[in-house]
This record gives structure tokens, sequence and C-alpha cells, in this order.
């Protein structure tokens, strides 16, 4: 099993069950002003293909969310987390006999046991949470483009501690994450994440709304 770290422990059965409501529901919509059914759940929707790997998973709200509304979309998924507890949870909401769950550290190199390449991968509200600099994390996308198809599409979400206008409110809670250990994303800024993506990927693309970063990265270097 991987080592757990302070931002993938947090995830424990009781925050699971309010997660939803207090992370997806209040602060990306009033804290991070992000909202999750007005930008996020659209843009989960709009990259997500057939074959789909997310990671990352939280409580299953994305990859449940299309299985409820549009069933044709995904026709296998696999999540990623190092925190079982995140991967059974979201396995049992998303409910569904293609699910696979794989326990890991995406900081390292990883293997997925008789899988193709995916049409998509997601790791949304992923980054802010890992440890290291905002450089290091960029092994993530070099780890995760060896999974992706040629002509698939990597996207995801991340807060920002740098670089963008964040309320006095926003502070305080970034500052408390941090020295918790929740979240590791004080230096993290949308140029230095754009920046790990172009080593990795032929073409990429950015937005920031509110304090979070949109990213998609397409045509993987190997």
């Amino acid at each position: 099993m991987a080592q757990i770290n302070a931002g993938a422990a947090a995830y424990k059965p009781f925050t699971l069950r309010i997660y939803d409501t207090v992370v997806l529901g209040l602060s990306n919509k009033y804290i991070w002003r992000c909202p999750t059914k007005n930008v996020l759940l659209p843009f989960f929707q709009a990259n997500t293909g057939h074959n789909h790997m997310d990671i990352g998973v939280g409580t299953g709200y994305f990859p449940a969310s299309i299985t409820k509304s549009h069933p044709k979309i995904l026709q296998n998924i696999t999540l990623v987390d190092l925190n079982p507890n995140t991967l059974t949870f979201a396995a049992n909401r998303i409910n569904r006999p293609d699910t696979t769950c794989i326990n890991t550290d995406v900081l390292r190199p990883f293997t997925i046991p008789a899988q193709p390449r995916f049409d998509s991968i997601s790791m949304i509200l992923l980054l802010h949470c890992l440890s290291g600099t905002t450089k290091e994390k960029g092994r993530v996308f070099a780890n995760v483009k060896e999974h992706l198809k040629d002509d698939g599409v990597l996207f995801g979400a991340t807060v920002l501690g740098n670089g963008v206008r964040h309320s006095l409110v926003t502070r305080h809670i970034l500052r408390l994450y941090n020295q918790k250990g929740i979240f590791h994303n004080h230096e993290d800024d949308e140029d230095g994440f754009m920046k790990s993506l172009e080593q990795e990927f032929g073409r990429v693309e950015g937005h920031v709304v509110g304090s979070v970063l949109l990213f998609r990265a397409w045509q993987p270097k190997r």
C-alpha cells in the first residue's frame, strides 16, 4: 500500500460523507470562486472519453455524475488514489462493474495491469494536495502521460496559492490548510504548472477561474 501523506489522510470516512457539501458545494463556490455545478462539472463532462482514468477521486462525484446523466459516455473507469478510503467510497458510489481501483502515488511511475491507454485522464482538485514544489509536482504529468492515448486529453483543476487575487478569508484558509498539511500549494502558480505541462505535451491550454487553474493537455511526448 502506498504511504499516505497528510493531504490524502484527511479523507477519512466521516470527511468523505460531508465532502460534497463542504468542499464541492461551499468551498468551491464561496472560497475558491470556482463553482462545481457551473464550472468544474461541465469541464469534466466536456473532456471525458469512453475509457477514462480519474486521479485523486475524492467521493467519486464527477464520474458518478456523468454515469447518472450521460451513461453512454463512460464505458470503462479507472480510479487512482493514494488513499484506500476514497477508492472504496468512490467505487461504491459509481457502482459499476467496469470500475478498476489503483492505490498508488502518482508522483512516482505506476502501472495499470491489463489496461490499454486511456482516452482521457482527469485530476480535479488534486495537485494542491500533493507535497513538493510546483516543479516537483510536474512529475505527475510525466508519469500519467504514459497512460494516455496519442489522441487523448489530460485535464484537471487545482487551487493556486500564488499569482491570483485571494480574498482575506481565502488567504487565511490557505495559510491554515498549508500549516496543517492538507494543502501544499503556497507557491503554486499558473506559469509553473503550464511550463511543466509544456515539457510533456505538444499542446496545452489553461485559464483561471477565481483561485483555480483549469488546464488541458494533448499530444503526449513519448
